[in-house]
């Protein structure tokens, strides 16, 4: 998201997104977005198209330097 401009958005093709966007709605939170799921027919199982909108700027402090990610998770 940080590299987004506002109202910019980023497509991302999942799979099942269920458990994924309840443990990421405080990521969502505090990068200013949204997310937004639309589910597909496929042949390969359960599969979904989410469509993450920028809505605020990023705070500056993302994103963050390396390793921070894994220390001091969102």
């Amino acid at each position: 998201m940080p590299l987004l401009r506002v109202g910019g958005k980023a497509y991302c093709y999942k799979g099942d997104v269920s458990e994924e966007l309840k443990t990421a709605k405080s990521a969502l939170h505090l990068l200013h977005c949204t997310a937004e799921t639309v589910p597909l027919e496929s042949d390969y199982g359960a599969r979904t198209l989410v469509i993450c909108t920028k809505i605020a700027p990023t705070p500056s402090t993302y994103p963050r330097k390396a390793g921070m990610p894994s220390k001091k998770p969102l």
